[in-house]
């Protein structure tokens, strides 16, 4: 599988714009691929990849608590 994808980005504020443009290219051989792509929130992204910070894993813990207390468990 040959992927090629190229997106174009233009934060603007109150007094001037950046333009970045993202490419990706992959290939992949004697394998199994898959790309996705689409736009997602990024604290979801990062907890599908396992990126805890202070702040989030705190919450998180909190949150696998209060869950389990309500269960019972």
């Amino acid at each position: 599988m040959t992927l090629q994808e190229t997106h174009y980005f233009a934060p603007i504020n109150e007094t001037h714009s950046n333009y970045y443009r993202l490419r990706i290219l992959a290939q992949t051989e004697l394998g199994v691929s898959q790309y996705r792509s689409g736009w997602f929130p990024a604290t979801s992204v990062d907890r599908l990849f396992g990126k805890v910070d202070d702040e989030g894993g705190v919450k998180a813990l909190e949150s696998g608590k209060a869950v389990k207390s309500e269960r019972g468990v």
